[in-house]
């Protein structure tokens, strides 16, 4: 009997051994699987890493072939990572296929709408097409929208792509509105930035800004030969040739090849040392540039009619300069004009008439013809009012 209890009593000690030992080991199964899965999970992670910044470095050399499977790989390990997702669908979009970018990337919109970066691809795509409003709407969500890093880069960067899109598609009214808000924004220290804005908005012919943002962008950077070339021939077609001459100075100290900055420049001192309009000049200063500018006018004349004798027009042209001639040997000479200063404005219309009519047969003009060019335009527009 007593044996009998005892054997039970093992038995039942046993058993109970037995339990623990399995929930022991079913614990230690238990970490061990979670250790191992964990240690699954990292090593995926890793290789979904690695395949990433190899997709990132073929991307950034412009092998947007390779970049495209490195992405697919790294989508293979990690097929939830958005980030992921957004850089296939930029190497989708640089193989040129589009359809294909946008589908990915309206699937992230639809998770992040307001993300500034998917917007701002998907604003790229709409470009790429021409399609102006998904363009200005996607750009705009990307100003607005949110960025992780250096949200005031993005957001500037994203108006500065819509700016330039639309002055290529010539939108110059909502150009000029895009830029405005840019300008507003530019940091003053960024004189890159300040060019560009300059370079755009003297692109469709807002010369005032055009002038504001490369005087701006020499101002944090007065070396910056773009601007300083920007501001010499915004300020020419301003008509201000007195501050157009002396940026297109330094701009043709710094880089003498520039034939426009040369010829520009030129043109400018011709203008300012022969402009009979100018302002306080002495009644013989003023006679003095009306009777040389009837004389050039003359000259040209006489060598286009010359050079030009088969031209029907040329014997009409030499007539023209033989009035003038008659006109120059009595009231329309230096002396005469002195004594007759009410004749200046009839000289210089003669000279006008002259000039025009041998660029009409002899082509366009340069040097001193060009600067003549210019004060007739002058004059004109001091004829109807506007402000010398």
């Amino acid at each position: 009997m007593n044996s009998t209890k005892h054997r039970n009593s093992s038995a039942g000690q046993s058993r109970e051994v037995v339990l623990v030992i399995c929930a022991v080991l079913l614990v230690f199964l238990f970490f061990a699987t979670g250790i191992l899965t964990r240690a699954f999970h990292k090593k995926e992670d890793a290789l979904a890493a690695q395949w990433f910044a190899k997709g990132n470095t073929s991307l950034a050399s412009g092998a947007a072939r390779e970049a495209l499977d490195d992405y697919r790989r790294a989508l293979i390990f990690d097929p939830e990572n958005e980030p992921y997702q957004l850089h296939l669908a930029q190497a989708l979009a640089q193989l040129g296929r589009q359809d294909e970018a946008r589908a990915y990337l309206l699937n992230l919109l639809s998770d992040r709408p307001g993300d500034g970066e998917v917007n701002f691809e998907l604003a790229r795509l709409a470009a790429q097409t021409g399609d102006i409003n998904d363009a200005v709407r996607f750009y705009h969500a990307a100003v607005y929208g949110a960025w992780e890093s250096d949200p005031v880069a993005a957001q500037l960067r994203a108006r500065l792509e819509l700016s330039q899109f639309l002055v290529r598609h010539r939108e110059n009214t909502l150009a000029e509105a895009e830029l405005i808000s840019l300008a507003a924004n530019i940091p003053d220290r960024d004189a890159e930035l300040h060019t560009l804005a300059g370079d755009l908005f003297q692109s469709i012919g807002d010369l005032h800004r055009a002038f504001n943002e490369y005087r701006f962008a020499l101002k944090a950077a007065p070396d910056n030969l773009t601007a300083r070339v920007g501001a010499g021939l915004v300020s020419f077609k301003l008509g201000s040739y007195i501050k157009a001459a002396e940026d297109l100075e330094l701009a043709n100290k710094a880089d003498p090849e520039n034939k426009t900055v040369a010829t520009t420049l030129e043109t400018s001192r011709l203008m300012i040392a022969s402009d009979p309009f100018s302002a306080q000049l002495s009644a013989r200063e003023r006679a003095n540039r009306v009777s040389a500018a009837l004389a050039h006018a003359i000259q040209r004349a006489d060598q286009c009619s010359s050079a030009s004798a088969k031209n029907p027009n040329a014997s009409s042209l030499a007539e023209l300069a033989a009035q003038a001639k008659m006109q120059q040997r009595s009231i329309w000479s230096e002396r005469g004009l002195l004594l007759r200063p009410d004749q200046n404005d009839a000289a210089m219309e003669m000279a006008f008439k002259i000039e025009n009519a041998s660029t009409q047969i002899c082509g366009e003009p340069a040097g001193e013809d060009a600067a003549m060019r210019l004060i007739e335009k002058k004059y004109r527009a001091m004829q109807e009012g506007a402000p010398e």
